[in-house]
């Protein structure tokens, strides 16, 4: 599992936590999305320079030729050539038939305000869902058009339902828009209104989905990595076929069994996209094990104590047993030796959440372990009795590390 995939799904219950909300399905989905190049009016941040500051001037005055501009500015006669060409590209300056020099409306405009009024191409995403700008972390997303999608693309993978026909009227509203909305829109801030839409392309960039409720939905975002957009319920793809379901409920219930996990189900066909499975049995090795994702299984299932994260992928040899669909399994029937230690792992992953949380300067220690090893030490034997006897390593090492802290002390 890459480190950006469990990034991002620690960032996803991040989210779930700040809005109280339990994950109901966590997958991939291709986003339809317009690929606009345009062109804005960009003001640039400084002031003229001296030389075209006085020639602009000079020009609104009714100097319009090479030679008269160098008598009266004192250049060289080649210095002004050049700083005409200059001025030419930018698209301030104009020639007449009689073939003297004269100010275009961009050109008075720039005169007027003391600083460069520019037309400069630009490259916007576009959501054909919810008819806004994306932000700037889908810049880094592979767009993918409708001509170049293969059965790869799509397997597994949820396509949203992109409007009929998308209005642009967001665009029309860049010039009301402060400092951070446009760098979070990926937008300089010199870029002051839209002047044209050149041209576009359609496609699809691979976004995550997120789904919170309990049997139903109750709210949808698109995750950009650290940034999520609220998507409306009624433009969340359909989560999955029935069909699929009930092949990934057999599929993951062998794949369960061979990890030492005794599971049943009974098919809920009012809650599309969702199998939940009620352990019987289960084995150290896998509660303690980490099944694509950064936390260990015991705290992804729903006990008495916890509610659940549910599993949004179970590869076996490579491939996902789920075929899309979200998993929930609930160890509640098991012991109450199970539940808590549950119970005390689920706390443990909210505090070193914290400490990673904060800004360096604000952490109340250097190190994890050092901020564990401020834990009372009943505590911390506690957890690392439950890490030894289910395997997690990393808390592991983290607790004695602190223990050693202490010892020293």
């Amino acid at each position: 599992m890459s480190q950006d995939i469990m990034k991002h799904e620690e960032l996803a219950y991040e989210q779930l936590e700040r809005f109280g909300k339990q994950m109901l399905f966590y997958n991939k989905m291709l986003l339809p999305v317009l690929s606009l190049q345009v062109c804005v009016e960009e003001v640039a941040r400084d002031q003229f320079d001296s030389a075209d500051g006085v020639l602009l001037n000079l020009i609104h005055t009714g100097i319009d030729t090479a030679e008269a501009l160098a008598h009266f500015s004192g250049l060289a006669l080649r210095n002004i050539h050049s700083k005409l060409s200059e001025l030419f590209a930018l698209g301030f300056l104009q020639h007449r038939q009689d073939n003297k020099v004269t100010l275009t409306e961009l050109g008075q405009r720039s005169l007027n305000r003391g600083r460069a009024i520019r037309h400069v191409s630009r490259g916007l995403l576009y959501c054909a869902v919810t008819e806004q700008l994306l932000p700037r972390e889908s810049y880094n997303k592979r767009l993918v058009t409708t001509e170049q999608l293969t059965a790869d693309d799509l397997k597994f993978t949820l396509v949203a339902g992109e409007q009929q026909r998308v209005s642009l009227a967001q665009l029309s509203g860049i010039n009301s828009l402060d400092y951070a909305s446009k760098k979070r829109l990926n937008l300089p801030d010199e870029v002051e209104q839209l002047v044209a839409i050149e041209d576009y392309t359609a496609g699809f960039i691979p976004i995550q989905l997120l789904v919170a409720g309990n049997q139903q939905m109750h709210k949808a975002w698109m995750q950009f990595c650290s940034c999520f957009l609220d998507l409306p319920l009624n433009r969340v793809p359909q989560l999955s076929s029935m069909r699929n379901k009930r092949n990934a409920i057999q599929g993951v219930i062998d794949a369960l069994k061979q990890d030492g996990v005794i599971a049943d189900s009974n098919v809920d066909d009012s809650n599309s996209g969702v199998i939940r499975l009620t352990a019987r049995q289960v084995s150290k090795r896998w509660l303690g094990a980490t099944s694509a994702s950064y936390l260990p299984n015991i705290i992804r299932c729903e006990s008495e104590y916890v509610k659940p994260r549910p599993f949004y992928r179970y590869p076996v040899s490579a491939k996902d047993r789920l075929n899309g669909n979200a998993l929930i399994i609930d160890l509640s029937q098991l012991d109450e030796k199970i539940q808590r230690q549950a119970l005390a792992l689920s706390k443990f992953y909210k505090k070193k959440a914290y400490f990673f949380n904060l800004p360096r300067k604000e952490r109340p220690e250097r190190t994890l372990p050092a901020y564990l090893a401020t834990m009372e030490n009943y505590k911390r034997q506690e957890l690392l009795t439950i890490a030894s006897e289910l395997g997690i390593k990393p808390i592991r090492k983290w607790l004695q590390q602190a223990n050693s802290a202490n010892d020293g002390d």
